[in-house]
């Protein structure tokens, strides 16, 4: 029975220097975690895969701001222009490229689409979710939860604060911020403060919420690009452009596409960020129910 004892206080230590270990691989300090304390995140990089997301969110749909904003440039000032389609910016493009037979081209083009995308970037995603809110009609889990549309605001709390989870979510803010309105917190709360809990407690799951957001981001400027481009096109038309209705049309399919997409993938970012904070606090308790084992072991 000893040695049984024994072996199993051996098991104990082991299994909190694997989690210590863990912990320190993510960036976490691992003090005070024996004696039952909570862990606290040290200083970071942005990790890598996230920032090339975020890149490439501004880069890619920045483009295209730029070419639809250059064509609306053309089209105000040069009455030529309005019989033509967004080919036109492009050939002009290339053609800048070609005459100075180096990098100063594609430079100005790239940078012309960091402005327009950075720009662009905080307004994205409150302005997609203003005018993609009426697509939440057609997804089935808003109808079968009873949601009206119009009430599909972030952080959506209308549709979540029914399910048996949410009351857990908005106790283990308020007993980690040691505040009871957790409504009243800064921010669109509990969304928020939970991705704040994740970045403090578990940054791999922070990191995950992070890359969600990254991808709503893009998708929701692309969106914008898209509904832009059915009002420059049917404007177009209006001109004399052939062309333009069905430019029209297939842009006004993608913003669609879009749209639903956008819906779909912010409803799963807050989800997912309630359900890593759910993991995150049941991670602590257990770190510290093995901490106590432990001590009592010890003693």
């Amino acid at each position: 029975m000893h040695a049984l004892g024994l072996r199993e206080t051996a098991h104990n230590h082991a299994a909190l220097d694997v989690n210590c270990a863990l912990r320190a691989r993510r960036g976490v300090s691992v003090q005070g975690l024996a004696a039952g304390g909570h862990a606290i995140v040290e200083a970071k990089f942005r990790p890598i895969p996230i920032t090339i997301m975020d890149f490439l969110g501004v880069l890619v749909p920045g483009f295209l701001w730029s070419i639809l904003l250059l064509k609306t440039y053309y089209a105000l000032s040069e009455p030529s222009a309005r019989v033509s389609g967004i080919s036109e910016v492009w050939a002009r493009i290339n053609s800048l490229a070609q005459m100075e037979r180096g990098w100063l081209g594609p430079l100005t083009a790239i940078f012309a689409s960091l402005v327009a995308g950075y720009s662009l970037k905080p307004l994205a995603m409150p302005a997609s979710g203003i005018l993609c809110r009426p697509v939440f009609f057609l997804l089935s889990s808003v109808r079968q939860r009873k949601v009206h549309w119009w009430k599909m605001s972030f952080p959506f709390r209308d549709y979540f604060e029914h399910q048996e989870y949410y009351p857990r979510v908005i106790k283990i803010l308020a007993e980690a911020t040691g505040f009871q309105r957790v409504d009243k917190l800064p921010g669109t709360v509990p969304y928020a403060a939970a991705k704040r809990y994740l970045h403090a407690t578990l940054p791999a799951l922070w990191e995950e919420s992070e890359r969600m957001e990254a991808e709503v981001r893009m998708s929701g400027t692309l969106f914008l690009a898209a509904a832009y481009s059915v009002l420059l096109h049917s404007v177009l038309y209006a001109w004399g452009y052939p062309k333009g209705m069905l430019c029209a049309i297939l842009s006004g399919l993608a913003a669609l596409a879009l749209a639903f997409g956008f819906c779909i993938l912010r409803l799963r970012e807050v989800g997912y960020t309630y359900l890593n904070l759910l993991l995150a606090d049941g991670l602590k308790i257990k770190d510290q129910g093995i901490s106590a084992q432990g001590k009592n072991d010890n003693e």
